[in-house]
């Protein structure tokens, strides 16, 4: 009886092993598709740019015409703004958790980020987290956020705080507009935006922190500023520790 329940057990194992790896050979197969979908997909949208210049040189006298050129390239652009997406999303999860310095991974979003018109105040020494390469583009896509949105923002002020039960809080908190009450219900639904842009980042930004383990929420006051929250509990789900503080 105890051989039988040793070789159910082995079979079973194989068995395992045998479905995860093709569980692995198709998620090649499929990220290699959509590799080349992507590339090929490119190749053929960056003709449409350069007739559309040759069209609009020779057309130059005909200003309905024009404007039809002009919105078949922002179609383009948020195309080739979809498919950019569609390569990060694919990527999420895939890396292993490494620990991070807070601090020096928000100096690298920062600069990243050229253009601002305000001024990042990081407050993080000292903090390490278990994360990605992928926590400094949710970093960005915060910052972009705050540039977009914020309109008179003079300072967005990135820091932490030590909860109960060990838990930690690392907030993002602006002094701009903020955000009305009634789009905090579908921030971070894929495809809301309330500008030009194609609604992805605040999307991205909570399947970041939720692959983590972590969660985000919104609860800054309308005229007051945009105040995001990330709370990390101290262990992941495979026990790992998730931040430590240096004093």
């Amino acid at each position: 009886m105890l051989s039988q329940t040793t070789t159910e057990k082995k079979e079973a194992e194989q068995k395992m092993k045998d479905c995860q790896e093709r569980i692995t050979m198709i998620n090649e197969k499929l990220r290699l598709l959509s590799s080349t979908t992507r590339h090929d997909i490119n190749n053929k949208l960056s003709a449409i740019p350069a007739y559309s210049y040759l069209l609009k040189k020779k057309l130059a006298d005909q200003p309905d015409i024009i404007e039809k050129l002009v919105r078949m390239e922002q179609a383009v652009r948020e195309v080739e703004k979809i498919l950019q997406f569609a390569k990060v999303y694919e990527q999420l999860g895939v890396e292993k958790l490494v620990e991070i310095n807070t601090a020096e991974a928000i100096d690298q979003a920062v600069v990243m980020s050229p253009g601002l018109s305000f001024k990042v105040v990081n407050n993080c020494q000292g903090l390490t987290i278990l994360a990605d390469s992928f926590f400094r583009q949710f970093v960005c896509n915060l910052i972009d956020n705050t540039k977009k949105h914020g309109q008179k923002t003079a300072t967005l002020e990135i820091h932490y705080e030590k909860l109960a039960q060990d838990n930690l809080n690392l907030i993002f908190e602006d002094d701009g507009i903020g955000i009305p009450f009634e789009n905090k219900e579908q921030l971070f639904k894929r495809g809301f935006t309330t500008g030009n842009n194609a609604g992805y980042g605040l999307f991205m930004s909570k399947n970041i922190i939720e692959l983590y383990g972590w969660s985000i929420q919104e609860t800054g006051k309308p005229g007051e500023g945009a105040k995001f929250i990330i709370t990390i509990p101290k262990l992941n789900k495979n026990g790992q520790v998730n931040y430590q503080i240096q004093n």
